[in-house]
């Protein structure tokens, strides 16, 4: 019945009342084949070529078989996309109320050390910062897949809002104009929604605002450069020359032939000790970086560590030696 006068997907009600059946879930296969670390050692085919991927699968495959049962995990689109922050399975159904859940503190120590040895980080921060034309779409059709989960969300939020008698308003667009871009207003209180566009002009503001037109010349006249992004643009920039800078030492350390990632987990000493046995971080005496930020690690430090512990690789006071090198 509140499919009916709701206007509202028979599955949306379904799944809330609990009483669809739980998808199949996936494997990890395609975060795997895209991210992992040993899909470097078999490249993609050039653009346009039909020969070379059954190769390429097969050798992957292979590889993947050899991973143990929480290696596997760490591609699964529950975990992944915890530590990516690239969204997974999107234009899909949703899966239950497990798949979706936080990870707990347990699940992150676990984890988290195998996804800085698994994953391809460098290509995620790529991914993750350029969205999904990296991974070949436009953005046309990125912005069909966008208005696609929108129109989800809107009717779960219908049906929330129907059986605990609460009032929702939502207002999305996409980034910028072009083929397929919208702005979307929805709301179960028609009364505000005409309340919104004549006191503010909600929708029309914030279409003008997201599609970067005079609203955002405005606010950079305001702040000072780019909105919303002169606070970020230092800090953000010493984080990447810190990691490109320990994953080169940890390159180097390894012989080069193959782009190395530096364990960004805390106590990054124990986690190289792990994974690389045969190598341990030095600090010398007059190291600018305190021994209690290291142990925080990349991700837990704040930018001024950071820009520390840069300074320490310049100027050597911070490395990585094989543990039979003797300290002079």
């Amino acid at each position: 019945m509140l499919a009916l006068i709701g206007n509202v997907a028979e599955k949306t009600v379904t799944k809330f009342l609990g009483e669809n059946k739980p998808p199949r879930r996936k494997s990890g296969w395609n975060q795997f084949a895209a991210f992992s670390l040993e899909s470097l050692k078999y490249p993609v085919p050039p653009k346009g070529a039909s020969k070379g991927w059954e190769e390429r699968n097969i050798e992957i495959g292979k590889a993947w078989k050899l991973l143990d049962v929480d290696e596997r995990a760490v591609f699964s689109a529950r975990i992944f996309q915890h530590f990516s922050g690239i969204p997974c399975d999107f234009e899909d159904e949703a899966e239950d109320d497990e798949e979706e859940s936080d990870l707990t503190t347990d699940e992150i120590e676990l984890y988290k050390p195998l996804y800085d040895k698994l994953v391809n980080i460098e290509k995620v921060n790529i991914v993750a910062a350029k969205g999904s034309e990296c991974q070949g779409e436009n953005t046309s059709q990125t912005y069909k897949k966008a208005l696609s989960a929108t129109l989800k969300l809107n009717s779960e939020l219908y049906t929330i809002s129907n059986v605990y008698n609460t009032t929702y308003y939502l207002l999305t667009a996409t980034r910028s104009p072009g083929k397929n871009s919208f702005c979307k207003e929805y709301s179960n209180d028609a009364a505000w929604l005409a309340l919104a566009k004549k006191k503010w002009s909600a929708k029309e503001t914030f279409e003008a605002y997201s599609h970067a037109r005079e609203i955002q010349g405005d606010l950079e006249k305001i702040v000072g450069g780019s909105a919303g992004q002169k606070q970020q643009k230092d800090s953000d920039l010493v984080k990447i020359k810190l990691r490109q800078a320990l994953n080169d030492l940890l390159t180097d350390a390894l012989g080069g032939d193959v782009e190395a990632v530096f364990p960004k987990t805390e106590n990054p000493a124990g986690s190289l000790a792990v994974s690389h046995p045969e190598l341990k971080l030095v600090q010398l005496a007059h190291s600018k970086l305190s021994q209690e930020s290291l142990k925080k690690g990349f991700e837990k430090i704040l930018t001024g560590d950071r820009r520390r512990w840069l300074a320490d690789i310049k100027s050597g006071h911070f490395k990585i030696e094989h543990t039979e090198t003797e300290e002079e």
